[in-house]
């Protein structure tokens, strides 16, 4: 009997990729498996139709991630994996409640920069902008983003905001 498709070679290795880093896009993994744009897109088709792994658009980008992840870790990572958004989210999950100035501050961004980033991450569904300034619409989603893919977000920023957050009971 033949071995599984999946189970061989480069559809394996791409498989073990998303699981390890759901929510990269189609460039992050072509760059992260070292397989041509062409060979990725077709064992990523064959691994979309055996329904292994799901992909999502989030605006221009074609996000992958494993069957079965529930939706608001898939949001939560989504919005993870910009480097910026990820300080902005990271700053707001330990700052509720901040103005569009104090997350401009604490990041050095230009404010219309940070607006900008508040923006997006609201039609996203990730920030909630409320009277006071902006907080996390579902901050639990993010620290299990956070916790159970750490390693996939390789910078101190993530290690230094879970940091803040366990210590403070939340």
């Amino acid at each position: 009997m033949p071995p599984d498709p999946v189970e061989i070679g480069p559809r394996r290795d791409l498989l073990a990729l998303v699981r390890a880093h759901p929510g990269m896009h189609l460039r992050e993994l072509e760059r992260a498996s070292g397989l041509a744009l062409g060979a990725l897109r077709h064992h990523l088709d064959y691994l979309l139709a055996a329904g292994l792994v799901k992909d999502e658009e989030d605006g221009r980008l074609r996000r992958v991630y494993p069957a079965g992840l529930d939706p608001p870790l898939r949001k939560a990572l989504a919005a993870l994996r910009p480097r910026a958004h990820r300080a902005v989210v990271l700053h707001l999950l330990n700052h509720p409640g901040g103005t569009t100035r104090d997350v401009a501050a604490a990041l050095a961004f230009p404010e219309t920069t940070a607006g900008h980033y508040l923006r997006a991450l609201a039609s996203a569904g990730i920030v909630v902008r409320e009277r006071a300034g902006h907080r996390l619409a579902d901050p639990e989603a993010v620290v299990r983003a956070l916790v159970a893919y750490r390693p996939s977000f390789a910078d101190r920023l993530v290690d230094a905001a879970l940091e803040i957050w366990f210590e403070t009971g939340d």
